[in-house]
């Protein structure tokens, strides 16, 4: 429901008045690394979809982050969830090529933020 609001703020399209939409939604992908936490090292039946879905969250915080006028919505614990997310990745990183790929992209986002 949020993400049509995400997009267009990221690309800067977005009115001030859909702050509460934004900030909900940068709170769902924050929930959604936390809420997947319990599965991270545990080979189920919703792997791979969990580790798409985590990734994605954690690149649109990325993203929001990068953008002056989102920095202020971002959630409480919004970091930590990356670096979890990174960690996750790191552990399956050789069951896959596209799952080490996607920890090299999360990782250069990473290390561009410290730059």
């Amino acid at each position: 429901m949020y993400w049509h609001f995400l997009v267009e703020a990221i690309y800067g399209r977005v009115h001030a008045s859909s702050d509460v939409f934004l900030r909900k939604g940068l709170k769902v992908c924050v929930d959604r690394i936390q809420q997947n936490q319990s599965g991270f090292y545990h080979r189920h039946h919703g792997t791979w979809l969990m580790l798409r879905s985590c990734t994605r969250s954690a690149l649109v915080l990325l993203a929001a982050e990068r953008c002056t006028h989102l920095v202020h919505l971002l959630p409480l614990g919004w970091e930590e969830t990356i670096f979890d997310v990174a960690k996750m990745l790191k552990f399956w990183k050789d069951e896959s090529s596209d799952v080490h790929e996607m920890l090299d992209i999360l990782q250069t986002l990473m290390n561009a933020r410290s730059s």
